[in-house]
């Protein structure tokens, strides 16, 4: 009975576990069969959000694109804010100019109305035709003056305007029809007259009226604004019709000149051009010129320095033409020189034996001479030869200035110290010895020269023998 319940037992476990494996199983089903939703739904949104993600690129793209014309824009309005915030002081300033003026106006028209008066008072006694006579006036110039209606306007002119009835609207997709009244466009023309004076009473203020009635029509009163609008529309058309010729013909005049100036500007600007570019090519002759005469100088210096022993040496330079008018040429050029087979090429200034500074030095002096046109015949004068140099390093320099003197046929004129004397002498042709004896005398003892005999030996030569030889 046990062994039966033991069985039975094993076999509740077994069916326990496979239950339990059953379950795992469908879960872990279940787990991808959700991811596997996932990625359908995933799947099926995917062209909407490579949609939208192209939509947003293109947004970003073009927002990047405009940045600089928002940049530019917001420069712009900041200038165009400072240039309004400037003009808005300027119209004030113009405001209170015009006010000034205005009050000016005013007191002249006052006095001219009270002159006004004054005539009209005279012409109320002895007549308009007397009174113009006396004032040197026709009568259609007095009647102006006086603010009178003239003969070419009938008596009672208002009599004549009629109110015309409203015409119909347009119909639709037409321009719309004019339907304001006769009183309203009567109106809108003596505004459009006022509006004119206004801008002449402006211009009248530095350079006066352009005619006579158009003065008087400035100055009439504004207690009847149709009597002034008419006069007004009068002296001006009479104004227009007497420029009208003239107008017609600036247009000409205006693009006659107009095309003189754009052949000067044209012409100007190759004349420019080929300036400019003429300038360009001496400028490039100029840099190539100097180039020229460093890479000589580089190359004799280069050549001595290695005949000498060391390891070559160059010119490093810079050539800056002129870039505009006030400016001028710039060359800067330094010497170098290599210290070790391997090492690099060092500026002239960095640290170094004196001694060799110095023979470098002379070794400078020699490549320039020798880099000029001609060298032969020229004369390089030396002063202090040889002066702080130990011995080895005045042979070297000795040695250097005599193959050059000697090759290139050029003479050298040295001055030294008489305790150099014993190294100097064996390379010199000449010696002039100036000998100084003492503080207490004024001359220098007579200058002795030296030079070779035909058996190569050091001998003076003397102020006879000179003279003979002159002679002979």
């Amino acid at each position: 009975m046990c062994a039966h319940l033991r069985t039975r037992y094993d076999e509740a476990l077994l069916s326990q576990q496979r239950a339990a494996n059953l379950i795992k199983h469908l879960v872990r089903r279940i787990t991808l069969a959700e991811a596997e939703l996932k990625r359908a739904q995933a799947f099926e949104a995917l062209p909407q959000l490579v949609k939208v993600h192209r939509e947003a690129t293109d947004k970003l793209t073009h927002r990047r694109r405009t940045l600089p014309q928002v940049a530019t824009l917001l420069a712009e309005a900041v200038d165009a804010w400072a240039m309004a915030k400037a003009a808005l002081s300027g119209r004030k300033q113009r405001i209170e100019e015009l006010e000034r003026r205005i009050r000016e106006t005013n007191v002249t028209l006052q006095n001219c109305d009270g002159e006004r008066r004054e005539q009209e008072a005279v012409i109320a006694r002895d007549g308009a035709s007397t009174a113009a006579a006396a004032l040197g006036l026709d009568a259609d110039s007095a009647r102006t003056l006086l603010n009178w209606p003239a003969d070419w306007l009938p008596t009672q002119y208002t009599q004549l305007l009629a109110e015309a009835p409203l015409p119909p609207a347009a119909p639709h997709g037409e321009p719309p029809r004019e339907r304001r009244t006769a009183a309203q466009l009567h109106m809108a023309a003596n505004a459009t007259v006022d509006g004119c004076m206004v801008a002449l009473s402006l211009r009248a203020g530095t350079s006066g009226y352009p005619t006579v009635a158009l003065a008087h029509a400035s100055r009439l009163d504004n207690a009847d604004p149709d009597a002034k609008a008419d006069t007004a529309l009068q002296a001006l058309s009479e104004w227009l019709t007497e420029n009208e010729a003239a107008d017609a013909d600036i247009h000409t005049t205006v693009e006659k000149v107009r095309a003189e100036r754009l052949e000067e500007n044209a012409f100007i600007s190759r004349s420019v051009e080929t300036l400019a570019e003429e300038l360009r090519h001496t400028q490039e002759v100029i840099t190539q010129r100097v180039a020229g005469a460093l890479d000589n100088i580089t190359t004799a210096l280069d050549q001595l320095n290695r005949d000498a022993g060391l390891f070559g040496a160059d010119l490093h330079y810079q050539i800056d033409p002129p870039t505009d008018t006030d400016h001028s040429w710039r060359c800067s050029v330094t010497p170098r020189w290599r210290r070790n087979p391997n090492g690099p090429m060092l500026a002239y200034d960095t640290v170094t034996n004196t001694a060799q500074e110095k023979l470098f030095s002379i070794h400078l002096v020699l490549a320039a001479l020798l880099a000029a046109p001609h060298a032969q015949g020229r004369v390089l004068v030396l002063d202090e030869l040889g002066d702080s140099l130990g011995q080895e390093h005045r042979r070297e320099v000795l040695s250097a200035i005599t193959k050059v003197a000697t090759a290139h046929g050029i003479t050298v004129l040295g001055t030294c110290q008489d305790t150099l004397m014993r190294d100097v002498a064996p390379v010199c042709g000449q010696i002039l010895y100036f000998q100084y004896p003492s503080k207490s005398e004024y001359l220098n003892r007579p200058t002795r020269m030296f030079g070779y005999d035909p058996q190569a030996g050091r001998v003076e030569l003397t102020a006879e023998q000179l003279t003979r030889r002159l002679t002979l």
